[in-house]
């Protein structure tokens, strides 16, 4: 359970593997048939699909996602800081 961690944290934490690239793409999409009835929306809506690769220090693939989200009920919100090393 990861009670409020982040999958980063957890896999960092309880299995030793350090996520160092995250490779994530956006892109519009329409709405076939199953995903109108999933949901919920008219065939050819316009949606938003996501596609991301999350990878280990030695380059394993450790975490990979392709979800579609409807346009209408999606924001997206991006906070980038700068880490002093």
């Amino acid at each position: 359970m990861l009670d409020g961690e982040s999958i980063y944290e957890n896999l960092k934490r309880h299995y030793h593997i350090a996520v160092t690239e995250v490779k994530e793409e956006i892109w519009a999409v329409s709405a076939g048939k199953y995903e109108a009835e999933t949901l919920d929306v008219e065939e050819n809506a316009p949606l938003l699909a996501f596609e991301r690769e999350s990878y280990s220090q030695e380059g394993t693939l450790v975490e990979y996602s392709k979800v579609i989200y409807r346009s209408d009920r999606y924001r997206h919100a991006v906070v980038m800081r700068r880490r002093e090393e």
